[in-house]
């Protein structure tokens, strides 16, 4: 798989990274160690967002930043609603997927890791080039190896 593989927690209303394994056409400066991103933009920051209560997701979106006047790429979205959607169909589909937002014509798709309160703390987030992977190909390839990993990692899982 040529694919960078991310581990990330909230950080504020950012997420940073705490560990990563790059992919062979990985950007680098798209997911150091270290580097903060705006969680409503980043796969990852969503993904973790998705396991909170609705309520408490809405306060968020529409408080955090989106640093409106720096957006990551011309196709950062910056549409509150939107990424509320966005978000509120990751809580639906147990992942999210984001295309875009941080480096142009890249995907990210990410699981969150959760609690035993069914939290996310923190989240996977794998990263490739949507010129190479479209969005079928992603979820068929890419999503069942995410989830497994996602969920091993969540300390209830480890308690069955």
């Amino acid at each position: 798989m040529d694919a960078t593989v991310n581990l990330a927690e909230l950080s504020g209303d950012h997420v940073l990274y705490i560990s990563r394994v790059p992919g062979r056409r990985s950007q680098f400066s798209s997911s150091i160690v270290g580097r903060r991103l705006p969680a409503l933009s980043s796969a990852a920051g969503r993904a973790i967002l998705s396991t909170f209560p609705k309520e408490e997701r809405d306060v968020f979106v529409n408080t955090w930043s989106l640093n409106p006047l720096n957006p990551l790429t011309p196709q950062t979205s910056l549409d509150r609603a939107g990424i509320s959607d966005k978000i509120d169909l990751a809580a639906l589909n147990g992942y999210a997927l984001s295309q875009s937002q941080i480096i142009l014509n890249q995907t990210g798709i990410s699981a969150p890791i959760k609690g035993p309160d069914g939290r996310a703390y923190a989240a996977l987030q794998i990263s490739v080039s949507s010129q190479i992977w479209g969005e079928d190909r992603i979820q068929n390839e890419l999503l069942p190896y995410i989830l497994e990993a996602a969920q091993g990692i969540s300390p209830q899982a480890r308690d069955r």
